[in-house]
């Protein structure tokens, strides 16, 4: 940050103004809770656009169609996951392995009789690693959930399996008892029972000019890439140092 401040300071103001509390923008002070590290918003962009024909239609005939959409989603999840052997999901399982690899080459653990160790990186710093409740002074572990290079590699020492060190919410088994709430099928509409009650009908709509909005409304903060700096990169340069 004192960096940023020297290079723009337009930029640093905007980043530390109080509407922007660094604990949504900076994983120094993500809350350790969740066991998500994720910075941006990805996963919502992307259920916008799965969503997006059905958006624009008649409220009962967009919820049939998201209904179906979801009920085919879950199942075809489900299918996927009855069929893959392990008890820690595949993509977790490649972070795993990738992190493996730099703790062999990376880290030197040392016990100290206990829980704790001490582990010495390949650059000459030193980390302190607590297996016992499970956090790493770098923070990634506590952060995502996933054990980092240098818990790895205590827990080798002491001869365990990484994989029951990596939180529960990444394991075959939560996977499955979150897909087993299935969305059930649906007669068409002209099997419906009727009610007693007057059909509700629709509001009075005025067509405005001009081609119907698909876009979402962005944030003031998107719009502000526009105004000679990407706020985007720069957050993701503030954060550098922290993810190494």
């Amino acid at each position: 940050m004192k960096t940023m401040k020297e290079l723009e300071l337009d930029a640093y103001k905007w980043l530390t103004a109080k509407e922007r509390p660094a604990k949504h923008w900076c994983r120094a002070y993500f809350n350790t809770v969740v066991d998500c590290d994720i910075m941006i918003n990805n996963i919502c962009e992307s259920f916008n656009g799965w969503i997006l024909k059905a958006r624009g239609k008649s409220p009962v005939t967009m919820f049939e169609e998201l209904r179906v959409k979801l009920m085919k989603r879950i199942a075809n999840r489900k299918r996927k996951m009855e069929a893959y052997h392990g008890n820690i999901c595949p993509k977790i399982r490649e972070i795993v392995e990738k992190i493996k690899l730099k703790a062999a080459t990376d880290c030197t653990p040392t016990f100290n009789g206990g829980d704790i160790a001490e582990i010495e990186n390949i650059e000459g710093t030193k980390n302190v690693v607590n297996l016992a409740r499970r956090t790493c002074t770098c923070r990634r572990w506590e952060l995502s959930g996933i054990p980092c290079k240098h818990a790895i590699s205590a827990i080798y020492l002491k001869r365990e399996n990484p994989d029951d060190y990596v939180s529960r919410c990444y394991l075959k088994t939560t996977y499955m008892s979150i897909y087993n709430n299935l969305i059930q099928p649906v007669n068409s509409m002209d099997l419906w029972s009727r009610g007693e009650d007057p059909p509700i009908q629709p509001p009075q709509y005025s067509r405005q000019p001009g081609r119907p909005k698909k876009t979402r409304d962005k944030a003031a903060y998107e719009k502000q890439k526009d105004a000679g700096y990407d706020c985007d990169m720069l957050i993701n340069n503030a954060c550098e140092s922290f993810n190494g």
